[in-house]
């Protein structure tokens, strides 16, 4: 605990002893030089004071103050401890201890001496010495402000005063008064964890930037002290995610089961709840491999005409063209509708000709199906 020392005013009242001649005309310069110089304490003695600053003794006089010097002890069980310096100032002399004074009872020592005539005396003071703290309401120490602030107790709030930043919990000392702490003051103060990020307070941190926890950093990814960058594949909800690296405008979309914002979070296009769903040939949404909705694709049933298409199979009538379905009919040189053969049999199209592929006896122009062959 540093050490602090309230100032102690004690009124010395030097008497100097002068005789006079006896002719009235005498000048100053004609006072006796013989006359012993004695020091009267005025009014206490056993005052307290703190430990750590000067001790100052305020005096009055009847000569000039350079025409005293001042030497001293303070003794303490035994213990001597000398000043280290002292200052004359008009009627103040100050007492600079060389550390702290000891504490306890002590006595001060003093020796006045005349430069004029060598004239001196000796009066002890009885005082006792208390220690400060960070928490007596004094301003004592090195502190700036009423038990905070300097090197040992804890910093100021704002408003307070201050000599350096270190005085302020903001750390920011501005006209000698601590200011308040912002996101925008260019300061790491607060609980922030880097200059204006991080913490409860601020907003998050930029890749790069110091963190304590993934919540510091706009990537929500923390490493070693710093805000990492947010990929789509760092196994954090990140970004505009809306699952744990997938969804939203950046990463792929998420599978069954896994968080959503829209139908466009998903594979399956179809958010339901916040979650999406599994994709299905009758969901009424195109997903999947479908080339229109709930159709074509390996999985789904082929398209009608006018549906879209990417191959022949994804159709009905087993003709894409310009990836649109096409209309069957009896010309289009492919197998579709109930056709037995290429634009023949069925229930449709003109009978097929000997040699054409046949279901029945109908399908055939000689009216003769045999081994699913047109026979003449």
């Amino acid at each position: 605990m540093y050490k602090t020392i309230n100032l102690l005013f004690i009124t010395l009242v030097l008497i100097i002893f002068t005789a006079c001649s006896s002719n009235e005309n005498n000048s100053d310069d004609e006072k006796s030089y013989d006359t012993p110089l004695t020091i009267q304490v005025v009014p206490n003695n056993n005052s307290v004071i703190y430990d750590y600053l000067p001790l100052s003794i305020n005096f009055s006089h009847s000569i000039n103050t350079t025409s005293i010097t001042i030497d001293g002890t303070i003794i303490s069980s035994g213990n001597h401890l000398i000043w280290s310096t002292v200052t004359e100032n008009n009627d103040t002399i100050t007492l600079e201890p060389i550390t702290t004074w000891p504490l306890g009872a002590q006595t001060l020592i003093i020796k006045a001496t005349s430069t004029i005539n060598q004239a001196s005396t000796t009066f002890n003071i009885d005082y006792l010495v208390i220690e400060s703290t960070c928490s007596d309401s004094i301003k004592n120490g090195d502190e700036t402000d009423i038990d905070c602030g300097g090197g040992t107790c804890l910093n100021c709030s704002s408003g307070a005063n201050c000599q350096i930043n270190s005085d302020c919990n903001s750390v920011n000392c501005t006209t000698s008064v601590c200011q308040t702490a912002t996101c925008i003051d260019s300061i790491k103060n607060q609980d922030e964890t880097d200059i204006d990020c991080g913490g409860n307070t601020c907003q998050n941190c930029n890749s790069g930037e110091d963190c304590q926890n993934n919540s510091d950093c706009f990537s929500n990814n923390c490493i070693t002290d710093t805000c990492q960058i947010a990929t789509c594949n760092d196994n954090v909800l990140n970004q505009d995610e809306t699952a744990v690296d997938c969804g939203g405008s950046t990463c792929l979309n998420c599978s069954a089961g896994e968080a959503c914002q829209n139908n466009n979070d998903c594979t399956s296009e179809n958010c339901l709840s916040n979650i999406c769903q599994n994709a299905t040939c009758s969901d009424g949404i195109k997903n999947i491999e479908e080339t229109d909705v709930d159709c074509g694709g390996s999985t789904c049933i082929s398209c009608n005409s006018g549906n879209s298409c990417q191959i022949n199979s994804d159709c009905n009538s087993k003709s894409c063209i310009s990836d649109i379905c096409q209309n069957a009919t009896c010309n289009d040189t492919i197998k579709n509708q109930d056709e037995t053969d290429i634009d023949c049999g069925g229930s449709s199209c003109l009978p097929c000709s000997d040699g054409e592929q046949c279901q029945n006896n109908i399908d055939c122009t000689s009216s003769n199906c045999s081994n699913g062959t047109c026979q003449p």
